[in-house]
């Protein structure tokens, strides 16, 4: 089983996200906070990943998935980034890197279930990885694995 790290920052403004445009730092995945009809303020709303920048997902609210905070209040957002040491770099694959960036993304909202996201909820079809949180992660679980069959209840063999 393969352990990736992710060192959190926020929570954040949408303002300050925007300024996150360091092309070699400022790309990895995202949490979105706000206030959820049922859930109440502060509430975990989406999980995302960007292989861009933080600022290019966020400028403008244009991106679809994200369209909806401009008419939202009280938003806020930790980012997440991957430890360099967690895919291969020596020299850079940056294949690895989006191979692991998508696979922790769909394992944390699979985990979490966040009301906002729609793929990734039901199933997890990524490598064999246990996510390691560190930092400043919100209502993120410290730790998580694929393939968990106790917590989720599944059956056969997953290999």
């Amino acid at each position: 089983m393969r352990t990736v790290r992710v060192e959190w920052e926020g929570p954040l403004s949408l303002d300050k996200v925007k300024e996150l445009d360091d092309r070699d730092e400022d790309c990895g995945l995202y949490q979105i906070y706000g206030r959820h009809i049922i859930f109440g303020d502060d509430s975990l709303l989406y999980i995302g990943m960007t292989t861009s920048t933080f600022r290019r997902r966020f400028i403008d609210g244009t991106e679809p998935h994200i369209s909806w905070l401009v008419e939202e209040e009280g938003v806020s957002v930790y980012v997440g980034r991957i430890a360099e040491e967690d895919y291969e770099h020596d020299p850079p694959h940056w294949s690895d890197w989006e191979n692991v960036l998508k696979d922790a993304e769909a394992l944390t909202i699979k985990w979490h279930s966040p009301p906002y996201n729609s793929r990734n909820i039901e199933t997890y079809n990524g490598q064999r990885l246990e996510v390691v949180n560190l930092g400043s992660y919100g209502s993120l679980c410290k730790k998580y694995r694929s393939r968990d069959r106790k917590r989720w209840g599944w059956s056969g063999d997953y290999g």
